[in-house]
């Protein structure tokens, strides 16, 4: 699968609620600029329920992300959106 994979996606709190957000993920979304792009992955930090509700208002779904040698999911949720044709 062609992925996107997000570590951090941080917009200042100025700039909250104004779309900014939501622009840089739709341009990660954009054929134009990925066409071959089947799916967004993240971690999001599981205090960050803002965040959380934002993406999946954007379409994404939680999925299991395992743990690997960089990484501890114990704090994290993974979220993935995926391309439908």
């Amino acid at each position: 699968m062609n992925c996107f994979y997000s570590l951090f996606a941080i917009v200042s709190p100025e700039y909250q609620r104004k779309d900014v957000g939501k622009h840089l993920v739709f341009s990660i979304r954009s054929d134009e600029l990925f066409p071959n792009l089947q799916a967004i992955n993240l971690l999001i930090r599981k205090v960050n329920t803002q965040g959380y509700l934002f993406y999946r208002k954007l379409g994404f779904f939680e999925f299991d992300y395992h743990r690997d040698n960089f990484v501890d999911t114990s704090l994290l949720t993974g979220l993935r959106w995926v391309k439908f044709d």
